[in-house]
């Protein structure tokens, strides 16, 4: 819930892609956007205790709409 209200009171930013597009919302079509790091969990790794070593997805969240945007690391 922290991260959700310092979400709110920040204003997004834009991002740029790798082939130098910029990112718009598929939803609602917003240039801006809040960046996060989530980790990929998976149920084997997790009932082994080694949630540590599961791959990270890079996500934009939409500033607008809240929708939010995967990206493989």
């Amino acid at each position: 819930m922290e991260a959700e209200t310092a979400m709110a009171e920040q204003p997004g930013h834009r991002v740029k892609l790798r082939n130098g597009m910029d990112l718009s919302c598929v939803v609602c079509r917003n240039d801006s956007f809040h960046e996060r790091e989530w980790q990929l969990n998976t149920a084997g790794m997790s009932f082994f205790n080694l949630d540590f070593l599961n791959r990270s997805a890079i996500c934009y969240i939409c500033a607008e709409c809240r929708y939010i945007h995967w990206f493989n690391l």
